[in-house]
């Protein structure tokens, strides 16, 4: 009864079976005894750490499956969210698992690149809209950015002779 809520948010918390913990204070090896969810739980540990060293990035890595979503999650987000070097993981990756090292690299990599063309194509495509038709209505942005690369592609190619901002989506609702 120490925490200051009203009524129906107090019912809940007591309720609340979940806690929170400093991962901080927990050695690596005893974050789980499953290998894809230690290397989850470092990840997150780590996270603030200022200048992560290789060896902890290899241990992350070594701990995850060597295939799948997770994997890619999880090598994307220590690449983000670390504002780690690329060569630096590479050698980690390297370092974790030598046979998969390059290929994990390659999945990453070309996801995102894949990714940056597509914001970068979506970022000229908006900006030509606006030119051209003004203001872009908060909900045309929103269908842009659901959008394919292709598709992308296909609407600036219409952008740059459409009399109407309606005539740029025009093939939109038949895919």
């Amino acid at each position: 009864d120490c925490i200051v809520a009203d009524g129906d948010l107090l019912e809940t918390l007591r309720d609340f079976r979940y806690t929170l913990h400093d991962l901080r204070q927990i050695a690596d090896h005893s974050l789980s005894s499953d290998g894809a969810s230690r290397a989850g739980l470092a990840a997150l540990k780590y996270v603030f750490v200022a200048d992560v060293e290789v060896e902890t990035l290899a241990r992350i890595i070594r701990d995850l499956p060597d295939e799948g979503l997770f994997l890619r999650q999880v090598l994307e987000y220590l690449l983000e969210a670390y504002a780690v070097h690329t060569e630096k993981l590479r050698a980690a990756a390297f370092h974790a698992k030598s046979s998969e090292g390059e290929s994990l690299m390659q999945t990453v990599g070309e996801q995102l690149r894949a990714e940056g063309k597509k914001a970068g194509v979506l970022q000229t495509t908006l900006r030509l809209l606006e030119r051209r038709f003004g203001a872009v209505p908060s909900d045309v942005v929103g269908r842009a950015e659901q959008m394919s690369l292709e598709d992308l592609e296909a609407c600036f190619d219409r952008a740059l002779t459409a009399d109407r901002l309606a005539d740029v989506f025009q093939d939109q609702g038949r895919n």
